[in-house]
């Protein structure tokens, strides 16, 4: 199984694509999850300084990170604002 991972890890996205429609899916084969929209920065090319500064509940991201491992989800990309703002990170 390490083997087929490192070879999918060393797919561009378009490689993936084509595997994704290759085989059949019992859950998402990326996920993205923005968990805050806070950020220390004002970029001007990126969006989170537009979206509203809300968070994502401690209870409900722990039901999410769950079941996407129990659903054997095979990315997640973390997006949004900055991450580590999250008021609830260390918990």
């Amino acid at each position: 199984m390490r083997i087929v991972c490192w070879k999918i890890l060393q797919l561009n996205y378009l490689d993936c694509l084509e595997l994704a429609d290759m085989v059949e899916l019992n859950a998402p084969f990326f996920v993205g999850v923005q968990i805050t929209g806070r950020c220390n920065l004002s970029c001007r090319y990126c969006y989170a300084a537009r979206l509203p500064r809300i968070d994502l509940p401690l209870m409900e991201g722990e039901r999410l990170f769950r079941e996407m491992k129990e659903n054997d989800v095979f990315q997640i990309i973390i997006e949004g604002g900055e991450p580590f703002l999250h008021p609830n990170l260390r918990e």
